[in-house]
Order: C-alpha cells, then sequence, then structure tokens
C-alpha cells in the first residue's frame, strides 16, 4: 500500500466520521425541534388552564363577596338547641376556637353547639379577628334563635 492510497483511506475514513457526526447533529437538532414543539403545545395548554383557572377564582371570589356582603348586612340566624341553658333574650354569645372547630358559648363559657363547617368557611377571618356579634334573639323551651352580625 502506498503513501497516496493510505493518505486517502485517512482521509476517507476522516470525512465518513465527521458525515456520520454531522448527521447525528442532525437527529438530534431534529429530536430537539420535535421536544421544542412538544414543549410549546404543553405550554399553550397551561396557559389556556390558567386562564381558566383564574376565570373560576375572579367568578368564586365573587360568589364570596356577595354571600359575605349578604351576612353583613342581614346576618345569619343559628338554630341551638336549648338543653335549660340560663341565657336571656339579647344575651351577647360568643364564638371561640377549640381545635379545628368553632364552637358557640355563653357569657359563662358554657358549650352550646358548635359552628357549621359551611359558615366557618365563609366566615373564618371575620371570626379570626372577633369583628363579629352573636345575640340570642328569641328563646323557647327547645330552641335558641341566636343572630350572627358581621362588624364592617
Amino acid at each position: 500500500m502506498g503513501r497516496e492510497e493510505f493518505e486517502k483511506k485517512i482521509l476517507n475514513n476522516y470525512v465518513k466520521k465527521k458525515e456520520n457526526h454531522i448527521e447525528n447533529l442532525k437527529n438530534k437538532a431534529l429530536n430537539m425541534n420535535k421536544n421544542i414543539e412538544k414543549e410549546i403545545d404543553t405550554m399553550k395548554k397551561n396557559k389556556q388552564v390558567l386562564e381558566k383557572l383564574k376565570q373560576k377564582k375572579s367568578m368564586l371570589l365573587n360568589q364570596y363577596n356577595y354571600l359575605l356582603n349578604k351576612v353583613k348586612d342581614e346576618g345569619i340566624f343559628i338554630n341551638i338547641r336549648n338543653n335549660n341553658y340560663s341565657i336571656k333574650q339579647w344575651e351577647n354569645l360568643f364564638i371561640i376556637k377549640q381545635n379545628k372547630e368553632f364552637i358557640i358559648v355563653n357569657k359563662k363559657g358554657e358549650y352550646l353547639d358548635t359552628l357549621q363547617k359551611e359558615v366557618v368557611d365563609i366566615l373564618y377571618n371575620e371570626l379570626i379577628e372577633k369583628r363579629y356579634s352573636l345575640m340570642a334573639m328569641r328563646i323557647s323551651t327547645r330552641i335558641i334563635v341566636a343572630r350572627l352580625i358581621i362588624k364592617n
């Protein structure tokens, strides 16, 4: 084998390696472009989901504010089973947080009832900050009707 053939063989080998390398780079670029397209599609879908969630959040916030304003304007009537509690009409009652529940107590601290979860969910901040008034409005032998009013 002569020097020229040897150089030609080395050169051909080099060219084949470079062609393979270029082909590999083209394949990588193609795969990356496919991945980019997938990520763009995923991003578009996520943006759509995000917009729907923003709309839902806005709607829920409007509903919450509506309910809160309704409670502030009209109050909530709470029926408490009367177990011979010594409560008088117009007497103030209190709501305290005990563990994970909010309970209604009289001025002596006696347990009367547990506040409904739905009420707590809507009025949590007002209850924690004690921006409310709870008063016994009507008392019968079976039921005490109390009115919860949120202060502005």
